[in-house]
């Protein structure tokens, strides 16, 4: 009966707790850096993690040997531990201080996981989360197409709005390219993918009729909102996102759920077609013929494309030339492109320089003074090393592993579970030629999916337990 007491302030806390959990993805989701709100320097997302911070110290205690045990936590440990070694060789070989702040800042984010490992601990939680970021990407999304109404429309309040969203790094106007179509950058928009895999992912499952148009409404919004973004990494990131998600449902799913699948690629196609042509019809503008002339423009695997829309973790973006015109938009990226090319050339020069243990965080090259790098991988490995990039990267291969063990043991989780792992093939894509992994945004998702992970080997553990 006295344990029963006093288990409940525990369950009371850890609910409250859970509650912030969802609070705090759905900011990554939409809102950016979480500046939308706030209160003098401090902005909203920081506080409420501090408050997560606090009421999780007595779960941590709690869950002191699973923290200990885990592979994903001690991974980023060693990753932690490596980024003051590489912060002290920035110092040593002179680098400028301003940029190794910068670098750090990102990483800082690292500290979420341990709250995230303790407060997901039940396959009930881990649907509330994806259910979570999948309505949370449809918000974004919808903001995305309504801003684009707003400037079709020629609002008079349109400049205030997007002065006040740059600002508050919600979003930005990267790029006027007609009078009738604008390029706009939201910080949270690799997150759009969450959105897109777990819609696809509930479409399966849910039997009410409803659902069946809801789901691919928010799949063709995001996705939609994904393809005016008019990024060829993000276009990569959807391709290999997508394509890996739907082989891994006619591989792992009954037959059943592939019929729904279809059904659901069937309704959204024919969701993402109206939204395209009442814009068309509205505005004039092809826009499939743009998107389709925008991915390419130059390209080539190893090439990027004119986008800033995750630099760093708190620095102020460079907003692109914002004068109209398809042309010089067109010329705008090839000119980029030549710089990219520029950038991978003396980065992997710098990487040669020291390919175990990096130049130190901080460390420039020629053609980006700013520091703003943008292949993240190349960065983190001319600055970290391979030794930093490995631990980086290690949670990944534990991914990997468990996800193999799972598919022998044919257990019914792993779909699901593959489904997160969809979502963070896709950020790393994305990443290589615009940097998202080392900011607030993508690390706290790192964060979450290694947390998922990390819930389904105990949990698995806890059922194998249970039959012996």
């Amino acid at each position: 009966m006295l344990k029963k007491i006093s288990e409940k302030p525990n369950c009371s806390l850890e609910s409250f707790a859970f509650v912030l959990l969802n609070v705090i993805l759905a900011d990554i989701c939409i809102f950016g850096a979480g500046r939308i709100i706030e209160f003098g320097p401090l902005t909203f997302r920081m506080i409420t993690l501090l408050i997560l911070f606090a009421v999780c110290i007595p779960l941590f205690f709690k869950n002191f040997k699973l923290l200990l045990k885990s592979k994903y936590v001690c991974s980023v440990m060693v990753f932690g531990i490596l980024v003051i070694l590489a912060a002290v060789i920035g110092v040593l070989n002179h680098n400028r201080t301003n940029l190794i702040i910068t670098d750090i800042k990102g990483f800082i984010y690292f500290a979420f996981l341990p709250c995230a490992v303790v407060l997901i601990n039940s396959y009930e939680k881990i649907l509330v989360l994806a259910k979570t970021s999948m309505y949370s990407a449809m918000v974004q999304g919808l903001v995305h197409i309504t801003f684009i109404g707003f400037y079709i429309a020629d609002v008079s309040w349109f400049d205030k709005v997007t002065q006040f969203c740059d600002e508050r790094r919600f979003f930005y106007v990267s790029y006027r390219i007609s009078s009738v179509n604008v390029r706009v950058s939201f910080l949270s928009l690799a997150c759009l993918l969450l959105g897109i895999v777990f819609s696809i992912y509930f479409s399966t499952k849910n039997t009410k009729i409803i659902f069946k148009f809801i789901y691919p409404l928010i799949t063709a919004i995001c996705g939609f909102a994904l393809f005016v973004s008019y990024t060829r990494s993000v276009y990569l990131a959807v391709g290999i996102t997508v394509i890996l998600l739907l082989i891994s449902f006619f591989i792992l799913s009954a037959k059943k759920q592939k019929i729904e699948l279809l059904k659901h690629i069937a309704v959204t196609l024919v969701v993402f077609a109206v939204i395209i042509t009442g814009f068309k019809i509205k505005t004039g503008e092809n826009y499939f013929s743009y998107g389709l002339s925008r991915a390419l423009v130059g390209i080539d695997i190893f090439k990027g494309e004119t986008d800033n829309s995750e630099i760093g973790d708190d620095e102020n973006d460079d907003v692109e030339n914002n004068s109209v015109g398809n042309d010089s938009f067109y010329q705008n990226t090839i000119t980029s492109d030549s710089l990219r090319e520029k950038t991978i050339s003396e980065l992997i020069s710098n990487i040669k320089k020291s390919p175990i243990i990096g130049l130190g965080l901080g460390a420039e090259i020629p053609s980006r003074p700013d520091g703003l790098n943008e292949y993240f991988f190349l960065d983190l490995f001319s600055k970290m090393g391979i030794l930093g990039l490995l631990a980086y990267l290690s949670p990944v291969i534990f991914m990997i592993i468990q996800l193999i063990e799972l598919f022998k043991k044919k257990n019914k989780k792993v779909l699901h579970l593959f489904a997160w792992f969809c979502v963070l093939l896709g950020l790393i894509a994305y990443s290589y030629f615009t940097p998202c992994m080392n900011s607030s945004v993508g690390i706290m998702v790192y964060c979450f999916i290694m947390a998922v992970f990390e819930s389904y080997k105990k949990l698995q553990t806890d059922t194998e337990g249970q039959h012996l």
